[in-house]
Order: C-alpha cells, then structure tokens, then sequence
C-alpha cells in the first residue's frame, strides 16, 4: 500500500522535484525493504518536503484572489504637516510651583491641540 501511494505522489510532483528530492523508485525501494525504521522515516520525511515544495510553487505562480479583487484608490497628493498646520510656537516651560497632576493636564492639552 505504501509504494502504490508513493507512486502517486511521484506522478503528482513531476520528474524535477522526484529527482531533486531522491524519491525515485530506485532509491525508495531499498529502503522501504529495509528493517531499519529511520530508513523509512527518511523516504517520508523527503516525500513530504518535495510535496511542500510543490506547493509552495503552485502558491506562488497563482494570483491571490484577495489582491485581483483589490481596486487601488486614487492616490491624494501627500501635503506635508508642516503645508497644512501653522507653526506652533513653544509654550513657556510648567511654572515649578505646579503639582505633577497640574503638569500632566497641561502635557496632554498640549498634545492634543486641535488646529
């Protein structure tokens, strides 16, 4: 059952990829025959990576159907801050007397000056 589905496989992937990934019949057989189990785990650990790496490039070689059904919007000219805000002066530093509630209150009413 084993070899009829590595057969398969192999006609899946293509001569390339059984070639570069050593999965062809000639090199499998002797090892699927083998009483060591790490020499089957090999033919499977390479079967699986060349089928990764088919599909890998079937996943590229196709457009995604996220990005053809995109539409580009119209790009706006870019208008830098500097274009569209007035310069800000620097208020005067927190006088010292101020508590550190008072201090933050003013940091963020600074921060968030609406134009």
């Amino acid at each position: 059952m084993l070899k009829s589905q590595l057969d398969i496989l192999r006609e899946n992937l293509g001569d390339e990829l059984t070639t570069n990934y050593h999965i062809s019949e000639s090199h499998c057989t002797p090892l699927l025959e083998s009483a060591d189990p790490n020499d089957l785990r090999r033919v499977v650990d390479r079967v699986l990576c060349a089928a990764n790496m088919k599909m890998m490039m079937g996943k590229s070689s196709a457009p995604s159907p996220i990005a053809a059904s995109r539409k580009r919007k119209a790009e706006e000219p870019y208008q830098s801050a500097v274009e569209v805000a007035p310069i800000l002066q620097a208020k005067p530093p927190a006088p010292i007397d101020m508590s550190p509630e008072q201090i933050l209150s003013r940091a963020m009413s600074d921060t968030f000056t609406v134009l």
